[in-house]
């Protein structure tokens, strides 16, 4: 009887722990998924806060990436954006920027050029679209 009742507990021991490892990884699983779901309890600022920093450039610039260097990274950006300023500089006239005045030119307040237009606008996408390539190939000609 002693050695069916040794038998017995330790079979029961392995029962238990098998119960408390099913229990340990019922707890990590579970608080993985409440991990996972936490972003349900921001508040709006600090999702759109989240957002921002994650699908803006300027932070990616810093991240390790094996496949391309920081230093790529930031001469791939400064280069898109150069690119994008030189063909918006074609779609625009200084004319009424000049020293005298041309005879057509209104005079205009103050506040009147930081006002956006349809033209800076669609200027804008034009750049856009222009300098759109460039990050691609150079990434393509940077990857190792």
């Amino acid at each position: 009887t002693f050695e069916t009742m040794g038998e017995l507990s330790k079979t029961a021991m392995a029962t238990f722990q098998l119960d408390l490892q099913g229990r340990s990884a019922i707890s990590k699983s579970s608080s993985q998924v409440a991990s996972k779901l936490a972003y349900q309890f921001w508040s709006p600022s600090r999702i759109v806060a989240q957002l921002v920093y994650r699908e803006h450039a300027i932070p990616r610039l810093w991240m390790r990436l094996p496949q391309i260097t920081r230093v790529e990274r930031y001469a791939i950006l400064s280069t898109s954006l150069q690119v994008c300023v030189f063909f918006l500089m074609f779609l625009f006239s200084a004319d009424c920027s000049m020293a005298p005045r041309p005879a057509n030119c209104r005079p205009r307040e103050w506040y009147e050029m930081f006002i956006p237009s349809w033209m800076t606008f669609w200027a804008s996408v034009v750049g856009i679209c222009i300098s759109l390539p460039v990050p691609l190939f150079l990434a393509f000609c940077f990857k190792e």
